[in-house]
């Protein structure tokens, strides 16, 4: 697939790849929107929710293990630190689990179960909830032709949940899952690559937004262009993304402008005598 680098100038792909020979475009546009902390509040903005599975990841490992290997701390920064030791990303995750004897499976299995029952808590007592940004910029992006996909490292059924829960799955084209399935897992570019394949999409075409290098990352690797929102919780580091946002209601306008500078140059490469001046 071709890879794009958003507004570099040496980028000159074969245009002719996009269009049928009706001058149709033959790939659909996208955007593909991470899920904790850029479409719902959670993690590292939610001290309740990670005291609870913090707890929770710890107190299975050590099950798992039989001995105690992983000390249950009693301050935020030492939590912070043990929860996201045990949430390596992809295959790093497999390999610290199978390092300490843990079967990687079994702890995901049990892990993705205590998750789950934490979240619904949570989200009846109104700890986890969805940006006020969600539905407005969903909403502009369907009524443009975009198709939407969420891509999570949570679990199908947690995602569906939260999607249902706020009433947003009307928005969602397909959804992505990764957790113990590794290879899917962000910073890993497989899950990006699946999504653009479901939805009909291609690098030149597409966006992903998310609020975390893993979601660059993975983008970049997967050749869409990259948005980091910055939400309150962020304390963003490199690697740099094509863009840095306030609010979700800007993805709108990107695409518009992503699509206007694409349709330019595919009319440049093949249709030169339509150029307008």
């Amino acid at each position: 697939m071709i890879q794009h680098q958003h507004y570099n100038p040496d980028f000159h792909p074969d245009y002719s790849s996009f269009f049928n020979r009706d001058g149709e475009l033959i790939y659909n546009p996208a955007v593909i929107i991470d899920g904790d902390g850029t479409t719902w509040s959670i993690g590292a903005d939610n001290s309740a929710y990670i005291r609870e599975m913090h707890q929770s990841m710890a107190t299975i490992a050590n099950e798992l293990a039989g001995k105690h290997i992983i000390e249950i701390g009693t301050t935020t920064e030492n939590m912070l630190k043990t929860y996201e030791f045990l949430r390596l990303p992809g295959n790093q995750s497999k390999s610290y689990l199978t390092s300490l004897g843990i079967d990687p499976k079994a702890y995901w299995n049990k892990v993705c179960s205590a998750d789950f029952r934490c979240r619904k808590r949570m989200m009846e007592k109104g700890k986890i909830y969805l940006f006020d940004d969600v539905r407005p910029a969903l909403t502009e992006l369907k009524n443009m032709g975009i198709k939407i996909g969420l891509q999570t490292d949570s679990t199908r059924s947690i995602a569906l949940m939260h999607c249902q829960k706020f009433g947003i799955d009307q928005f969602i084209d397909y959804v992505v899952t990764g957790w113990y399935k590794y290879y899917f897992s962000k910073p890993e570019s497989h899950g990006t690559k699946y999504m653009l394949f479901r939805l009909g999409s291609c690098p030149g075409i597409s966006l992903m937004v998310g609020d975390n290098d893993k979601d660059v990352i993975a983008g970049n690797a997967a050749g869409t262009a990259t948005a980091i929102v910055k939400r309150d919780h962020i304390a963003y580091e490199a690697p740099n993304p094509d863009f840095i946002i306030q609010s979700l209601l800007e993805v709108p306008g990107i695409l518009k402008e992503m699509l206007t500078d694409f349709y330019y140059e595919a009319q440049m490469q093949l249709w030169p005598w339509r150029r307008i001046h």
